[in-house]
């Protein structure tokens, strides 16, 4: 599980997805904080920091270019097209272009 916030305080379900990783048997989760605390990284997340499994697929959700640079991360690193999925936060204006 990878997941970006800006703060901690400002990290919605982070209860919930901090619950879902630890039930999860070999899974982890990776933070970014643009004000980071102890555990997580600084800044914007980037996915030239991940290891990524050969067979990857992601799952986005979040504002649309923050989808778009994480897209172009995957493709670069190897992750198909068609191996990611999104949810727009906000106007689907990407498929429309």
């Amino acid at each position: 599980m990878l997941h970006a916030e800006s703060t901690l305080d400002s990290w919605a379900l982070r209860g919930q997805m901090t619950d879902d990783v630890e039930r999860l048997d070999s899974a982890e989760l990776q933070l970014w904080l643009e004000q980071p605390e102890a555990g997580a990284r600084e800044g914007f997340m980037s996915l030239r920091e991940v290891d990524l499994p050969a067979n990857a697929s992601l799952y986005l959700c979040g504002p649309l270019p923050f989808m778009q640079k994480i897209r172009n991360e995957a493709i670069d690193a190897g992750v198909p097209a068609t191996s990611i999925h999104y949810e727009v936060f906000g106007p689907d204006i990407w498929l429309a272009s």
